[in-house]
């Protein structure tokens, strides 16, 4: 067992060493760095791929772009591909070429884990299309390397949209809302002795209708669903120690309330929706 001195005078590292460090503080990410120099950006003209420079980090082996390296795409066939850097630690190189898949694919990369064994990875700079005649650049293949600085802002910006509100409009809302329901009020039905009939046309097109009634002293709730798929409900009430019973039943786009008593008085029902 020994001790090796990595960040000392006269100390020296291997390429190995320093990239087990690189790729840890690059968020364990192989990309290009967004702002450090002018991102490796591609354009096409012509057949011609041309770069502009930037840094590029594989398993936290750097390598730098320089600005107006260029490749050459053949206009041959109808398919798509990358421009691939091809990082081989075996023979210790590192070249731009290009890669092919089919006119609806792209190709499979070879991706080795550079920092357990050596071998061959190969990035995708940047994404194409192309036919006899064209050529299609497709930057969403790219992966770029952020600092954790910008990720947090980037995070931040995405939240503030995602709850971004008019405080105005939803204090409306509420306003307009009983417990964050709209209702409707009928009142003086017309009455044949202990049934009252409620026109509820407007409410048959509404989405869970709930219609809520007092007599005396007591107070009902039931589903209009409910009502919709039943000929008749029946409900108890007590009034001065004596129970009554009265029923529910719709028909058509009228609602029909019977009391168990003449007596007994129903001024208004209220549906919430």
């Amino acid at each position: 067992m020994a001790i090796k001195k990595l960040t000392f005078d006269e100390a020296l590292n291997t390429a190995k060493d320093d990239a087990y460090f690189n790729w840890y503080l690059t968020n364990k990410i192989n990309g290009i760095f967004y702002d450090l120099g002018n991102k490796c950006e591609a354009t096409s003209i012509n057949g011609t791929i041309t770069f502009k420079d930037g840094f590029v980090s594989i398993y936290g082996r750097r390598i730098y772009i320089d600005n107006g390296t260029s490749i050459s795409i053949s206009l041959n066939k109808t398919c798509k591909g990358y421009v691939i850097l091809k990082v081989d630690t075996i023979n210790n190189e590192v070249t731009l070429t290009s890669k092919e898949g089919t006119s609806s694919n792209y190709p499979s990369l070879s991706q080795a884990n550079l920092l357990s064994e050596d071998g061959v990875f190969e990035f995708p700079m940047v994404g194409y299309s192309k036919t006899t005649t064209s050529l299609v650049l497709d930057r969403d293949v790219i992966t770029y390397i952020k600092t954790d600085r910008d990720e947090r802002i980037t995070a931040d910006q995405n939240l503030q949209q995602l709850f971004k509100y008019d405080i105005a409009t939803v204090n409306d809302t509420i306003n307009s809302k009983q417990h964050g329901m709209e209702y409707e009020a009928y009142s003086y039905p017309s009455k044949t002795d202990s049934t009252y009939k409620f026109s509820i046309k407007d409410m048959m097109s509404k989405k869970a209708v709930i219609v809520m009634f007092a007599c005396c002293n007591n107070i009902f709730s039931v589903s209009l669903d409910l009502i919709k798929g039943t000929t008749m409900i029946t409900f108890t009430y007590n009034y001065l120690g004596t129970n009554y019973q009265g029923y529910i039943e719709r028909s058509g786009n009228d609602l029909y309330i019977e009391l168990g008593s003449s007596s007994h008085t129903l001024k208004r029902i209220y549906c919430y929706y």
